[in-house]
């Protein structure tokens, strides 16, 4: 039971960390698209 909940926190913390990576990804590119302007 030990190892397979440690498989699930370790797979939540991987999906939030992706969705972080891809929100400042984007963010960082919205942000230098709105500076054109």
């Amino acid at each position: 039971m030990g190892k397979s909940s440690a498989l699930f926190f370790f797979l939540v913390i991987l999906f939030s960390l992706r969705i972080f990576i891809s929100l400042v990804f984007f963010g960082t590119i919205a942000w230098s698209y709105l500076q054109n302007f």
